[in-house]
């Protein structure tokens, strides 16, 4: 099973920006995401629901930048528990969210004590990536989500199912 989860709900819709909501933003990369992964049992949740020890789990946010340092770029964040493996496999996603010029590289981290994501941080699953994909309030991440949503959504896809057929590989060896 692959999990894609909306960070946020239509009711807790994050962080807001010129008309854009973090919320909005995730459903359409999340969406787009989704047209590609064909073959694979995909489920689209929200919110903390779907945060299961079970499958690939992908959770899909966009930062917000602290008042007066603006930031871009993309990072992906895993549990503190995670393997150097599943480390690597963040690494491989982040790279196919970066790649061709869209989003800038911000690096693979560990979720850690002060972490807002307190659920996932302690999640079991060692299959759990949270994907921060640009930032709300950066103007240079809009543009790029505008202009490379579809091209971004084709080379993660084919990452995700890469991961996927892996782990899946690994369950029955």
């Amino acid at each position: 099973m692959i999990n894609l989860n909306n960070g946020h709900t239509p009711l807790s819709p994050g962080g807001a920006s010129g008309g854009r909501t973090e919320y909005s933003e995730c459903a359409r990369l999340i969406e787009a995401v989704r047209r590609y992964l064909t073959g694979a049992d995909v489920k689209i949740t929200e919110g903390t629901d779907g945060y299961s020890p079970e499958g690939l789990l992908l959770i899909f946010h966009k930062g917000t930048s602290e008042k007066n340092s603006p930031t871009r770029g993309a990072e992906i964040f895993v549990p503190e528990n995670a393997s150097a493996q599943a480390q690597y496999r963040a690494y491989r996603l982040l790279c196919a969210l970066c790649s061709e010029g869209a989003y800038r590289y911000k690096g693979v981290h560990t979720l850690h004590g002060k972490s807002p994501f307190l659920k996932m941080r302690t999640l079991g699953n060692e299959n759990a990536y949270l994907i921060k994909a640009g930032y709300i309030d950066c103007r240079e991440d809009n543009e790029i989500s505008d202009r490379e949503c579809d091209r971004i959504a084709s080379a993660l896809s084919q990452e995700i199912m890469k991961i996927y057929k892996e782990k899946t590989n690994e369950n029955y060896s």
